[in-house]
C-alpha cells in the first residue's frame, strides 16, 4: 500500500558504391559522398556518410543511387540523370556529404577533382546548390535536399583573389525555398559543422538515428536530429532547415504496417449488451533522449475508432525519474470529437494483458492517475517481483485491455493485439531495457 502511495504522489508529479539503380518509383533518392579530394587532405566520413543513408532510405522503400568520390563531371551526369527519374515521384531525397562554399551569396558543392586554386574557378569546377535544385524540380509531391557539407573547407585559405569584390563565406548561405522543399543544412547559415571522430558525423549520426522511425513527421524528424546535434557537439552546431512545406503532415518513413485487431466496447443502457466498435491499431517504436543524452526507447501504439471519432495513444517507457517508485511509465492520450456522448475521458482502470481476446487476462500491477484532461498515466510497480512479472505480461500477452470510464458515468472497453509488428517492437524494447543494449538497437 505504501508503494501505491508514492507512485500516486510520483505520477501527480509529472503531470507537466550504388546501392541500386535509377528505376521510375514515388520514392527516388540520390546519395553523394566526397572523402577523397585530389587537392587537399581528404575527408574522413561523407563516404561512410552516404553507405549508411543510401542503405536507410533502401529500407524506407526509396528507389537509391549512391554515387562516392564524384567528379565534377560524375556529379552533373548524375543530378542530370536524376532529374529525368525524380519528374512525378512523390518524393525525392537528395544527400550530400562533402565540401562546399559560398561565394557572393551562393553555395557551390564540392567535386573531388576540383582545384579552385583562383575564386574565379568556382563556378566551372563546382556544381551550385540551384543546380540540385533543379534535379528536383519535377517532384510531384515533397523535395527533400540534405546537405552534410559545411565543414571547415581547406580550399579557401589556398585560393587566390582575382576580384576582390568577390565575398567568401563560413559554411554555406541561407536561402529561400520554394513550396512543397525542405533542404536541411548540417550547420546553420555561416556556421562550420564537425566532420565527426567517429564513422560519422555528428549530423548523419543524427539523421540515422531517426529519419527510419516511422509515424514521424518531416518536422518533428528534423527538430529531432537538431537536438541530437546540439548535444552531441556541446552546442557547437546546430542544424537548420529552409522549407515551405504542404499544410498536411508528410513522413519520410512509411507508415507502420498494422495487422493487429482493435474494439471499443461502450457499456449499454440498462444492462443491455455492450456495443462493440471496430478500430484499428498501428505500433510504432520512438526514441526518447533525456538531458543528459540518454537515449532510451517509447513503444507507441496509435489507436483509432471511426465511428466514434475516437482516438488514443499510448506510449509506454521505462521511467527516467528517480524520485518516482514506477519502474515504467504509460501515457494515455485520448482525443475525442466534437459532440462525443461519453463527454471525454474520466479515468482509466489500469491495464490488463491477455493471451486471447477472450480471456480474463492478468492485471498488470500498477496505479493509474488522471494528469490533465484526457490525458492519464500508469505507473508500473517498481518492486523487483512485481516489475518482473509486468515486464513478463508485456512480453508474452498478446492482447490488451483498457477499462476506461466517461465522463458522463458510462464505462468502455478498448482491446486491441500487438500482432506481428508490435510483438516485434515490445520484444526489442523490453530487450533494450533490460540488457541497456543501446549499440544493438536498430540491428534487433
Amino acid at each position: 500500500m505504501r508503494s501505491a502511495m508514492i507512485l500516486i504522489v510520483g505520477i501527480c508529479l509529472l503531470m507537466f558504391s550504388s546501392l541500386s539503380s535509377f528505376a521510375s518509383s514515388g520514392r527516388v533518392a540520390l546519395v553523394i559522398g566526397n572523402s577523397a579530394y585530389r587537392q587537399v587532405a581528404a575527408l574522413q566520413n561523407p563516404g561512410n556518410d552516404a553507405t549508411a543513408i543510401g542503405e536507410a532510405l533502401q529500407r524506407m522503400g526509396f528507389e537509391v543511387t549512391v554515387i562516392r568520390d564524384a567528379t565534377k563531371v560524375e556529379f552533373d551526369s548524375a543530378l542530370s540523370a536524376f532529374s529525368d527519374v525524380a519528374v512525378g515521384a512523390d518524393i525525392a531525397v537528395v544527400f550530400y556529404a562533402g565540401h562546399g562554399i559560398e561565394v557572393n551569396g551562393i553555395n557551390y558543392l564540392i567535386p573531388t577533382d576540383a582545384t579552385l586554386t583562383t575564386d574565379a574557378k568556382v563556378s566551372f569546377e563546382t556544381v551550385t546548390l540551384g543546380d540540385v535544385l533543379e534535379a528536383v524540380r519535377g517532384v510531384k509531391g515533397l523535395s527533400v535536399v540534405l546537405l552534410d557539407a559545411c565543414r571547415e573547407n581547406p580550399f579557401v585559405s589556398k585560393m587566390q583573389r582575382d576580384r576582390a569584390t568577390r565575398s567568401i563565406g563560413r559554411g554555406l548561405a541561407r536561402i529561400e525555398a520554394t513550396p512543397n522543399l525542405l533542404v536541411s543544412y548540417s550547420a546553420e547559415a555561416g556556421a562550420i559543422a564537425d566532420d565527426g571522430d567517429a564513422e560519422h558525423s555528428p549530423y548523419t549520426e543524427g539523421l540515422l538515428k531517426f529519419m527510419e522511425m516511422p509515424d514521424l513527421e518531416v518536422n518533428f524528424l528534423f527538430r529531432r536530429v537538431s537536438a541530437y546535434v546540439r548535444h552531441k557537439t556541446d552546442g557547437r552546431q546546430t542544424p537548420f532547415e529552409y522549407s515551405r512545406l504542404p499544410e498536411e503532415a508528410v513522413y519520410l518513413s512509411l507508415p507502420s504496417a498494422t495487422d493487429a485487431k482493435m474494439f471499443l466496447y461502450e457499456e449499454g443502457i440498462g444492462g443491455t449488451q455492450p456495443t462493440m466498435f471496430p478500430g484499428s491499431v498501428r505500433w510504432s517504436i520512438d526514441m526518447r533522449t533525456d538531458a543528459n543524452g540518454r537515449s532510451d526507447p517509447v513503444i507507441q501504439a496509435h489507436i483509432t475508432v471511426p465511428e466514434r471519432n475516437f482516438t488514443t495513444t499510448l506510449k509506454l517507457e521505462r521511467n527516467a525519474d528517480p524520485l518516482l517508485s514506477a519502474s515504467h511509465l504509460i501515457e494515455l492520450s485520448f482525443q475525442v470529437g466534437p459532440g462525443f456522448s461519453g463527454g471525454g475521458i474520466a479515468g482509466v482502470a489500469g491495464m490488463t494483458m491477455k493471451v486471447a481476446e477472450g480471456d480474463r487476462g492478468d492485471p498488470l500491477v500498477a496505479v493509474s492517475a488522471k494528469i490533465v484532461e484526457n490525458m492519464h498515466l500508469i505507473g508500473l510497480d517498481g518492486l523487483p517481483d512485481f516489475r518482473a512479472k509486468n515486464l513478463e505480461l508485456l512480453r508474452t500477452r498478446q492482447w490488451i485491455d483498457l477499462p476506461i470510464y466517461y465522463l458522463n458515468g458510462k464505462r468502455a472497453l478498448l482491446t486491441f493485439e500487438k500482432g506481428l509488428e508490435g510483438e516485434r517492437l515490445f520484444n526489442k524494447g523490453i530487450y533494450t531495457w533490460a540488457s541497456n543494449d543501446l549499440a544493438n538497437f536498430d540491428a534487433q
